[in-house]
């Protein structure tokens, strides 16, 4: 069963954050740390307790008179935990719905939940505060957000990556065996790293399930003038073209696809090209960089959100 955890996890995080740092502190330090009393940090830390006993061999609290010690195994990525409390939360829960699901209704998704409408509506007006700085808005009847497409992809791109740090994959097996084959087509030319790839492969599941959603985006030449100013680009432009073979659409629209999943490569990779394109329209070019600071800003609220 499902369920949906509506006390914010932040303070969980930051107390298993503090104990990772400190190994073993007092219950003192502790509530000076968190800014709460020894009734409310014992409680989170029960609380806590029973959250990470599905990884009781590897972690775990022990506290002793005034002593709070974490112990753990030397392998343990304490970031396994982290994603998994960040996960466990409505804002979570409902924008994966959101973006997940092609028209889900509030009813829908209270019953899948085990809760009431009236929970779901109200976490959903919660959220809307928080996206209504990107010029973002839930359709009236269902989760579904609207707004700028090209911003919106950015935004899910962020949220996934800063809530589960390619720990975790949200976007279904099928679509990651597909994904990782066309991957290995690309690498040959475009080698990234371990998290560029990672990254990229999020990158991709999201412009798909959005093309498949009809969630195209709208035609701008910067995307294309990036792109075909970039020689590498020649080289992997059949094999993103690829991703939307099974996908009806329009031939021009199909090319803007294949642009922006391509600016989205170089925005992954930590020394991306796109500062070294020297024959480009310098008004046009200059675009860019409000995008990469749109996602940068994204990506730092979501840290805020989420870590």
């Amino acid at each position: 069963m499902k369920s949906l955890i509506e006390q914010k996890n932040s303070r969980k995080l930051a107390l298993l954050e503090y104990l990772t740092t400190t190994k073993t502190t007092s219950v003192a330090a502790c509530c000076v740390y968190l800014n709460v009393s020894e009734k409310v940090l014992l409680l989170e830390l029960m609380q806590l307790t029973t959250f990470m006993e599905q990884w009781a061999n590897q972690l775990k609290i022990v506290i002793e008179k005034d002593t709070i010690s974490l112990i753990k195994d030397s392998t343990f990525e304490m970031e396994t935990v982290y994603v998994a409390l960040r996960k466990n939360s409505t804002f979570y829960s409902l924008l994966n719905e959101s973006f997940q699901a092609k028209e889900a209704t509030l009813d829908d998704f209270a019953g899948e939940y085990y809760c009431s409408y009236n929970y779901i509506y109200r976490a959903k007006e919660k959220i809307a505060q928080y996206i209504a700085e990107y010029n973002f808005q839930f359709d009236a009847k269902t989760l579904v957000l609207k707004g700028n497409k090209q911003a919106l992809r950015f935004f899910f791109y962020n949220f996934y990556w800063d809530v589960l740090k390619g720990k975790d994959w949200p976007f279904g097996k099928e679509l990651r065996v597909e994904l990782e084959e066309k991957y290995q087509r690309i690498e040959t030319d475009i080698p990234l790293t371990a998290i560029e790839k990672e990254k990229f492969l999020y990158w991709m599941a999201i412009c798909y399930l959005q093309v498949q959603k009809q969630q195209t985006v709208d035609q701008n030449s910067l995307y294309q003038l990036v792109a075909e100013q970039d020689p590498q680009f020649a080289k992997v432009k059949e094999v993103l073209a690829s991703l939307y073979e099974t996908v009806e659409m329009d031939g021009r629209v199909k090319e803007e696809e294949i642009y922006f999943l391509y600016f989205g490569l170089l925005l992954v990779q930590e020394k991306n090209s796109l500062s070294s394109i020297s024959s480009a329209d310098k008004k046009i070019l200059a675009e860019t960089q409000p995008l990469i600071q749109m996602k940068t800003k994204l990506a730092k609220e979501n840290n805020l959100k989420f870590r």
